[in-house]
């Protein structure tokens, strides 16, 4: 949008021009260009600094994302760690458990063997003592036999509550490492979304940086051609001074090729601009005719007017001849009324064949249905 708006003012500014404009006028031209590149370097600088916050906050979360991929990897560690423990513990409690059910089992049988032996083995066994010495020898080794296992059998059901409360400490650690293994990921998982979205702006805004200094490029080229062709068109209109003027011809020009007038004088053109002359729908090849005699101060393309001849009529007259497809004149060559001096064609970038025509008097466009008949 910027550069279609600068260039409908360089256009106007050049066109303006050619005619031996005022000097306050080309210089509101000049300003209005210098403005509108003041503009777009502005929005550059503004893109730039916003392009380097968002690099920082970038920075940010790429730091942000490698402490967690690295609380992760400590994590992982500590889960594998805390797992291997906690199989080995598993392993011992099914040692204990196994060898906790054999001597259960052992004293299970040695009693089912004293009761099988009976009342009697066992008053044989009184009897066959020799004395009273060996009876409390005897009493005091099945107490202590009885006892030893029932110690081991207790140790062992303490061993076995020791590791399973270890056990369930373990399991209490890796609930907490589940837990926070999650709430990194999930964050993690945010900061690397947050990542893509500012990725995509920055790359948004890299080319919209990069189309704009292309912009900037072409409006200080086009300023400068501007300034010069302001100049030059100021030298050639003071060769033409005192040549065929078109005062008092209102009404009685003819039109500069045949064909039917599509765009009227001051009808809109794009952004609020208004067209400063018409364009002539006409067959591609038809003659364009000078309207009056006059020296021709330019002929060459200029964007979007492309093939543009002008004609310096005198007392600050011109009229300019657009969109051409050839040029048959040259600067400087003098021009009778009625003469052939262009073929009309499309040149600067317009889909239909058409001329574009205008008239100005000391700058100041005029209505050319106003002049021609």
């Amino acid at each position: 949008m910027i550069k279609a708006a600068i260039a409908l003012l360089i256009m106007a500014a050049q066109v303006a021009a050619f005619g031996c404009l005022a000097a306050d006028n080309d210089q509101n031209k000049l300003k209005a260009v210098d403005k509108e590149i003041a503009k777009t370097r502005q929005l550059l600088e503004q893109q730039k600094a916003q392009r380097t916050n968002l690099q920082n906050a970038l920075k940010k979360i790429d730091t942000e994302i490698g402490n967690l991929s690295a609380q992760l990897s400590r994590i992982n560690d500590q889960q594998a760690e805390q797992n291997h423990k906690r199989q080995a513990l598993a392993g011992q409690l099914d040692a204990l458990r196994e060898k906790s059910r054999q001597q259960q089992a052992l004293l299970v049988k040695q009693l089912r063997a004293a009761y099988a032996a009976g009342q009697d083995d066992y008053l044989k066994m009184m009897l066959n003592l020799q004395s009273l010495s060996d009876l409390e020898r005897m009493m005091a080794y099945y107490q202590r036999f009885n006892g030893v296992r029932m110690d081991e059998l207790e140790s062992l059901k303490d061993t076995r509550t020791e590791l399973e409360a270890t056990q369930a400490q373990l399991d209490q650690a890796l609930a907490r490492l589940a837990d926070l293994k999650a709430q990194a990921e999930a964050r993690q998982a945010s900061l690397s979304e947050q990542k893509d979205q500012r990725q995509g702006t920055i790359k948004q805004l890299s080319g919209q940086i990069q189309s704009q200094s292309g912009e900037l490029e072409q409006m200080v080229a086009d300023r400068k051609a501007l300034n010069d062709a302001i100049r030059e068109a100021e030298r050639k209109a003071r060769m033409a001074a005192g040549k065929q003027t078109l005062k008092g011809q209102q009404g009685k020009l003819s039109w500069p090729v045949d064909g039917k007038v599509q765009k009227l004088f001051g009808s809109q053109r794009a952004a609020g601009v208004e067209w400063r002359g018409v364009i002539i729908n006409a067959g591609e090849g038809s003659k364009v005719r000078a309207v009056a005699g006059g020296v021709v101060v330019y002929a060459n393309w200029v964007r979007g007017y492309g093939l543009l001849m002008v004609v310096q009529h005198g007392d600050g007259y011109m009229s300019l001849y657009g969109q051409n497809q050839a040029l048959l004149k040259g600067v400087g060559d003098e021009v009778a009324q009625g003469e052939q001096i262009a073929l009309v064609g499309r040149s600067g970038g317009q889909s239909d064949p058409g001329l574009y025509f205008e008239i100005r008097h000391q700058g100041k466009a005029q209505d050319p249905a106003k002049w021609c008949r």
